[in-house]
């Protein structure tokens, strides 16, 4: 009667302390859990955004490298023209050099 209610009461107030303390990690495990999901949500952010660097100077680097090749091959045609160039000025020379030879044969 009493002392059973009193044992009752004493083991229901127990059970609600137990119950309270569940609750109370639940809770702090979800906080935990929130709090793990913010920062893999930077994470994943930061990643997208090392991503699209990444993607940027693959395309930079690619565009450089193509600029490259272009102004090489530019360097190269304007190589091989100074030396046509050099040849014929050469060539104009000797020419040159063959007409006063022979309109000296012709003063002569």
């Amino acid at each position: 009667s009493l002392a059973e209610e009193n044992k009752t009461i004493s083991s229901l107030k127990e059970e609600l302390q137990q119950l309270r303390e569940i609750s109370e990690k639940q809770v702090q495990d979800r906080l935990a859990t929130e709090e793990e999901l913010k920062t893999l949500r930077s994470n994943l952010d930061d990643s997208e955004k090392f991503r699209e660097i990444s993607e940027k100077y693959e395309n930079e680097k690619k565009s450089l490298e193509e600029e490259k090749n272009r102004l090489e091959e530019e360097n190269k045609t304007l190589r091989e023209a100074k030396e046509d160039l050099e040849k014929f000025r050469e060539n104009f020379e000797k020419l040159e050099q063959q007409k006063n030879s022979l309109e000296e044969e012709k003063l002569k």
